[in-house]
């Protein structure tokens, strides 16, 4: 996906969407201003979030926004300036911002809740050669998120590694020590032709590196089931066969590959989606990790709330009082569920409205 806003016009989306190109101010600002709109989306250098800690407590929803996060990276700035290039009144802030928000919300909304997948990692020695922590996470259903450019996922390592922990309280985890973020990103949207790589921040005006803090990122195009099958015959391998494929070293194996799993905007309790989501929800829940979701809607989210309350009770007998919570760190961009194109009125959509945590170390537990 080519992420430098791309403006869908065919006949039958705007003929059939209350949001099409003209009403869609975000999408009118890409159109007309497309060089200022290119603009909007480079990141500005790293070398504030290097010098700088990010230090806001998202457990408190007034102290945290995509507007401050931006300020205090200099893209505010940077917009600004594009703007005034451009000969744009500030009018079109809003919707520069709102570009910006599109291929930030992924990176953003991961590393928000990041520090909560490293609470039993934090109290183990699993260290890498340089004695950084190893911190892996599984993205099931990987789709748009692993076509992100480098830049944007760099931003995942600024908000999760550069200062306080966000949504984490003053007693959990400090992020001094050096992590080393590994993220699965499996699916079958995945592209094939994606290869494994590892990023870290760098300074462009000052000589400095930071190599505490990398995310090396691979890519399976598969479904959940079928990796976890690979990585079972590989330890059924490296044993010498003294293992079973039992559902409990089955289960202990992925307690062991994992800190946790992200699901950005999974739909698993839409009609049409969750059957085939059944087999992985169950998997996810008797792993007794943390898990982190995303939902695109007020209705997408409830849909998928009361399926996963059936399972906990069902796959756990635990009776969980969860709830969605409004994202920060949405993105701005509206859609219209391909689900309800033929329907009146369209289903709209943002991607990451929302999102809930729970499992793990005091977290839905």
């Amino acid at each position: 996906m080519l992420w430098r806003i791309q403006v869908r016009t065919s006949r039958r989306s705007a003929s059939n969407t209350a949001y099409s190109i003209d009403k869609c101010p975000l999408r009118s600002f890409a159109k007309n201003h497309p060089e200022a709109a290119r603009r909007v989306l480079d990141p500005p250098p790293f070398d504030r979030a290097l010098l700088g800690p990010f230090d806001v407590d998202s457990t408190k929803h007034e102290g945290e926004s995509l507007e401050i996060y931006l300020k205090w990276r200099g893209w505010d700035h940077n917009i600004k300036r594009v703007l005034d290039e451009h000969n744009l009144g500030h009018e079109h802030l809003g919707s520069a911002i709102g570009l910006a928000s599109h291929p930030l919300t992924f990176p953003l909304t991961l590393g928000r809740h990041a520090m909560h997948f490293a609470h039993k990692q934090m109290e183990t020695s699993r260290n890498d050669a340089t004695g950084a922590k190893l911190l892996r996470i599984c993205c099931v259903g990987a789709r748009a998120e692993c076509t992100l450019p480098d830049d944007y996922w760099r931003e995942f390592l600024v908000i999760s590694s550069m200062g306080k922990s966000t949504n984490a309280k003053d007693s959990d985890v400090d992020v001094k020590p050096k992590f080393q973020w590994i993220i699965d990103f499996v699916g079958p949207d995945v592209p094939k032709h994606l290869q494994t790589k590892t990023i870290s921040l760098s300074c462009e005006h000052h000589d400095i590196t930071q190599k505490q803090h990398s995310l090396t990122m691979h890519y399976h195009t598969s479904f959940l089931h079928q990796l976890v099958l690979e990585l079972l015959k590989q330890h059924h391998s490296k044993t010498n066969g003294t293992e079973g494929l039992s559902s409990i070293a089955r289960l202990e194996a992925i307690r062991q590959y994992w800190e946790g799993f992200i699901l950005f905007n999974p739909g698993i309790g839409h009609p049409n989606l969750a059957k085939s989501w059944e087999p992985t929800i169950k998997f996810l829940l008797c792993s007794k990790k943390p898990i982190l979701l995303t939902a695109h809607s007020k209705l997408d989210a409830a849909r998928d709330l009361k399926l996963l309350l059936h399972k906990c009770n069902e796959e756990l007998s635990s009776h969980l009082d969860l709830e969605y919570e409004l994202n920060p760190y949405a993105s701005r961009m509206e859609f219209v569920d391909p689900f309800s194109i033929d329907k009146e009125p369209v289903h709209v959509v943002r991607p990451n409205q929302s999102v809930l945590l729970f499992g793990g170390k005091g977290v839905g537990t």
